[in-house]
């Protein structure tokens, strides 16, 4: 064998098994950083309770936008098992318990007894007071609890602030068992007209 015939076979596996373990990398960083962003937006609501607590304290910000936001935790859940027992075709509307979790399995995901019970004390209502004067609310949908947080907002003179109804897209659709991203471009502009 010469060195000319030996570098040929040896390159002959190689691409496939690079392109093979590249794939793999690529889906669990993926994977990863989803998990971390579940972690702190989802699964860790005193991290974000703190989190925005702090940010609102800062006399340094002078302008919020918020984009959907949980004004009420008990609706939250309520569209949360709404939603997952309309995609798992629950014939009587309700999620089945898991033992093994203590509370239910939301498409996929854990929601123990214990974390419903923290995201059900959610009530932006009571943060309102310390909204800086330029706050804006932009909602996808209608939902009841706008009207609350409307006159929080008013009772705390904060009157000049509207809760804006753009329809967009959900941020993240579902296309057969692929997640599609969706950009809502009228949306993101609203934010930097807010902004300016």
């Amino acid at each position: 064998m010469t060195a000319e015939t030996a570098g040929k076979t040896t390159k002959a596996g190689h691409p496939k098994l690079v392109a093979v373990l590249i794939g793999f990398a690529t889906l669990f960083a993926v994977l990863a950083i989803f998990s971390i962003w579940a972690n702190r937006q989802a699964l860790n609501t005193d991290n974000w309770v703190s989190t925005s607590d702090r940010i609102l304290q800062n006399k340094e910000v002078d302008a919020l936008v918020l984009w959907d936001p949980v004004i009420s935790g008990a609706e939250y859940l309520d569209d949360i098992f709404r939603t997952a027992a309309a995609r798992t075709c629950s014939t009587n509307g309700a999620l089945p318990r898991s033992a093994a979790i203590g509370g239910h399995e939301i498409l996929g995901f854990p929601l123990t007894d214990a974390l419903a019970a923290e995201i059900r004390t959610i009530d932006l209502c009571t943060l309102a007071a310390s909204f800086p004067a330029r706050t804006h609310v932009i909602a996808s949908q209608p939902l009841a609890s706008q009207e609350a947080l409307r006159a929080e907002l008013e009772r705390h003179a904060r009157s000049g602030l509207s809760i804006e109804p753009i329809e967009s897209l959900f941020a993240w659709l579902q296309y057969r068992d692929l997640g599609a991203g969706a950009v809502p471009v009228k949306v993101l502009e609203h934010i930097v007209q807010c902004l300016r």
